[in-house]
Formats: structure tokens, sequence, C-alpha cells
């Protein structure tokens, strides 16, 4: 039986394959209408004609803020992300594969011929620069999260225009937050959905996450800056571990500062105790995320000011309550996850929990985990992307897995239709 599958597993992968003579790239534009906020984006498939592609769709979602076609974030020039172009690798790695792949710039975010990578890449950063070539700050301003997916939604629905013969419903694919939005998506009903394929995200509700994100999480971090390992963690041994990176879940090394001097049974409780109160205290100064709130800015090099996302998003994750595991229980959708054991922003055990104790009833949920590789697969830190060769593992284990639930598709698509009906 074993040898079958992986018979037909390479009959399927050649006929996928058979599509990648050459492949191409179409850019389209959605105008500001009243229904959504204007989008530019792409789509990359395989070869030939697109209006006659019969393969699979995937779509690639990121978190909200300025983040452009390929996965590059305008906000991040002081860190390891600003070389990398992840999305367009990924899709490379699926078109290759014989998908057909649709990547989008967020709301706001100008279209590559404005050319603003290239101008900040040739020291060229200012005002004006990010003003006229990289992002359209009327537009930015009014992305909420509703937003955000409402705009999604019309990318989608152009993109079904744009292929008509693709086989029927979406595979979006979610990075990080991006996969809570996805969800969303499947969720409403407003598009045919055949799968889900989340990197770096869980199935339990943003609110449940960041709640351990700001409190427990850094409660079991804490014993990490005890480098003698005698119960006593110093001020002096938090300022020199958080040099060396330990703790760097906060932005700030006062974050872990001790009033005392050093943090130790007798007075660790007070630390709990003060992040609890912190986290209600944002709680209590967070409001509907359906308004958009203001937009968020970041000073980069020479002081200048760059647009990231509004507070829409953070109150999404403060606030939102629904999980991912039942939407994907409710519409039968199947679901791939991918997780980096040395995940520090996403509870993998605990994620892994919860599906263990739903298996009976989504026999159509798997995952992948690495236990050297961190959120988003890199195996340098966190806050870091896969390698550009290891896209095509993902690609490949993405293929596998489309392909054996097959079976399950039909069932699920007419659901999905139907319950969008309902």
């Amino acid at each position: 039986m074993k040898a079958l599958y992986t018979f037909l597993l390479f009959v399927f992968a050649s006929v996928l394959g058979s599509q990648c003579i050459a492949a191409e790239h179409r850019n389209f534009s959605l105008k500001h209408t009243k229904a959504h906020l204007p989008v530019h984006g792409q789509m990359d498939w395989p070869g030939g004609k697109i209006g006659s592609f019969r393969g699979q769709v995937v779509v690639l979602i990121s978190a909200g803020g300025s983040v452009d076609r390929d996965g590059w974030l305008l906000r991040a020039l002081d860190t390891v992300w600003w070389n990398r172009s992840p999305l367009k690798e990924m899709s490379d790695a699926l078109v290759k594969n014989g998908f057909a792949v649709v990547r989008f710039d967020s709301p706001g975010v100008r279209p590559p011929a404005s050319k603003c990578r290239e101008a900040i890449t040739r020291g060229h950063l200012s005002a004006m620069v990010v003003a006229t070539q990289c992002v359209d700050v009327d537009v930015a301003e009014q992305v909420s999260v509703p937003k955000y997916i409402d705009s999604i939604e019309q990318v989608l629905k152009h993109v079904q225009e744009l292929t008509p013969r693709a086989q029927g419903g979406f595979i979006l694919f979610g990075f990080s937050e991006g996969f809570w939005h996805a969800a969303s998506i499947a969720d409403r009903g407003h598009v045919a959905v055949r799968a889900l394929v989340a990197l770096g995200a869980g199935v339990e509700s943003l609110q449940s996450l960041t709640r351990w994100q700001l409190t427990d999480r850094a409660i079991e971090t804490l014993p990490e800056f005890d480098r003698d390992k005698n119960g006593e963690i110093s001020n002096e041994e938090i300022r020199k571990g958080y040099s060396e990176g330990v703790g760097k879940i906060t932005s700030d090394v006062r974050d872990w500062i001790s009033p005392s001097g050093t943090w130790n049974d007798n007075n660790v409780a007070e630390f709990g105790q003060w992040l609890r109160k912190g986290y209600e205290d944002v709680v209590l100064a967070s409001r509907p995320y359906e308004e958009t709130g203001d937009l968020q800015w970041k000073a980069l090099g020479a002081g200048v000011l760059v647009p990231d996302m509004t507070d829409s998003f953070q109150d999404y994750h403060i606030l939102d309550s629904r999980r991912p595991l039942d939407i994907i229980i409710q519409r039968r959708i199947p679901t791939l996850f991918f997780w980096g054991e040395q995940d520090r922003q996403v509870r993998v055990q605990h994620q892994r929990k919860l599906i263990k104790d739903a298996e009976k009833i989504i026999p159509y949920v798997k995952s992948y985990s690495y236990s050297d590789r961190h959120h988003l697969l890199s195996r340098r830190k966190d806050m870091d992307w896969f390698e550009t060769e290891f896209a095509a593992d993902i690609s490949g284990h993405i293929q596998e897995f489309m392909y054996a639930m097959r079976p399950f598709q039909t069932k699920i698509l007419e659901s999905s239709i139907s319950q969008s009906h309902e």
C-alpha cells in the first residue's frame, strides 16, 4: 500500500511539474472602493495562459503592517529581515511544484514600480522617499483588521476571474498573525477555501496567546538569566544576559530589572503580579479592533519616521477570542501546520495538545515540527525567516498534504459553498 501511495504521489507531482515550463507573472491593482481599500499584487504560475491554468492556487497572507508582496518589511531596516524576500522565495518554490501563487502588498504599500526598496537600499532614506515611493499614508491610516480582510477577499475574487479553470477553492497560507486572518476568511465563507496552511501560528485564540506572551512567557523566561544557577538573579546578570540575547521577547532590558537589585524565591512572585497588572492595564486600554485607531510609526536611520500599522492590529491581538481550531472543525478544512520547537512566540506544545484532544473529529489536520528551528522556521532565532533553500522543503510538504487530502476535498468544498449561502 505504501509503495502504491508513493507511486501515485510521484505521478501527481509529475503532472504538476509538467506545467513548470517557464514561470510567468501578472501584476494586478484593485482600485479604492467603498467595499475595500486599494491593493497591488501579482500572480505567479508555472506557465501557459493564466486562464487555462488547471492546478491549485495558493494565497500568501502576511501579518498587518507595511509588508510588500515579497515579504519585505519597511520598518525592518535595522533587522536581519532587511535583505530577505521570503514570500517571493516561497512563491518560487511553490510554482516549481506546479501551484499558482498569489501575493500582494498590504493596503497602502506602493507597488514595486515605485522602487521604495531600491531607493532605501542605496541610502536614500528620507521622509519624501517614504511618502512618495513607499507608503500611501492616506490609505495606510485607514487599514483596520476587518478592512484588511475585506481587501484580501477582493483579491481572491479577482483571482477567481483570472483563473476560471483552476481547481476549486484557495489554499490560504498564513505566516504568523496572517494565519488568523486566513482562518477568518475561511470562517466568513465569502470565497471557497480548499485548505489552510500555517507557519509560526497556532489553533488557540490570539487573545489567549497574547495573554501568555505578556505574562507566563516572561515568568518562564526569567530563570534563563540565572547564569550561576544559584537561585539569585541579579540586575547585573540580567543586563549581561539581555546583551547576549536572553529575554529579547521584550524590547527593553528595563522590563526585567528588579527594584531590589535581585530576583529570588522571596520576591519573584512580585514579578508575576507586576506582569499580570500590566496585562490588565493593556486590556482596559484596548478598544474594539473594528475601529482603526491611530497609525503607528517607527523611527529608522537618521530619525526618519516610517508607518507601520494601525492600533486595530494591536487591539486584535488583545481582544480576539475566536479559535482557528473551532473554525477548522466547523468548516472541516484540511489544515497543515509548520512549527519550530524553539519558537518562543507560539507555545507549540499547547497547540499540539489542543489538536490531539480534537483529533478524533479532525483527521484532516497535520503538522510538521523541527527541533532546531524557531518561529518562522529559521535556525538562528525567532525574528528571522527560514533559509532560502528551505522553502523547497515547505513546498514539498504542502504538495504531499494536498494530495493526501484529496478524498476530503469534494465534500469540504460543497459544505463551504453551501454554508456561505446560509
